[in-house]
């Protein structure tokens, strides 16, 4: 009896985490579809551009408490993203219904998301080069600076950074 209600507190707690990433998730995709459509440069590209959706799963990965949450929370939350978007597109813009494109992007949410969602997951738990190199694109080899004495230009630079200033997981500049 009490492995059961054990078990049915487990079962309620894990579906209202699913729950709670999917409804997120769901008005992520209304807005991102009414952004596209607004009119505003800006807002279309918030909504078009991979980056915050990127940035939303690496927070729903980074906030889980084990690989398999941050799997299925951002798998959730990113396949209900989808379905909102295309939904909106078509019952409310009357867009018509894009099959193809839904399932591309549903493919995503079961492939490259949960790769995603495990790899900041462990990232975000270790030291060390391999998880501070995640950040620090294009990587240099650790071994440059000891061997050479000539530093490759982007060493400890990300790609986005300026040219002098370090990045914050490498420690040189």
């Amino acid at each position: 009896m009490l492995h059961e209600r054990t078990a049915r507190r487990r079962w309620l707690s894990a579906a209202g985490a699913l729950l709670a990433a999917a409804l997120p998730g769901v008005l992520a995709g209304v807005l991102a579809k009414a952004a596209d459509e607004s009119g505003r440069s800006w807002a279309a590209d918030l909504g078009s551009y991979p980056a915050a959706w990127v940035l939303a799963v690496a927070l729903l990965a980074w906030s889980a408490p084990t690989w398999a949450a941050a799997v299925s929370r951002s798998a959730v939350f990113f396949a209900a993203m989808t379905v909102a978007y295309y939904a909106w597109a078509a019952e409310v813009l009357d867009f018509g219904r894009d099959v193809r494109l839904l399932v591309i992007w549903l493919l995503l949410s079961v492939t490259a998301v949960p790769a995603t969602a495990v790899a900041v997951w462990w990232a975000t738990r270790r030291a060390g080069v391999l998880p501070g190199r995640c950040s620090g694109w294009p990587p240099a080899p650790t071994w440059w600076s000891t061997r050479s004495s000539r530093s490759p230009p982007h060493a400890g630079r990300s790609a986005s950074s300026p040219p002098g200033t370090a990045s914050r997981c490498t420690g040189s500049g």
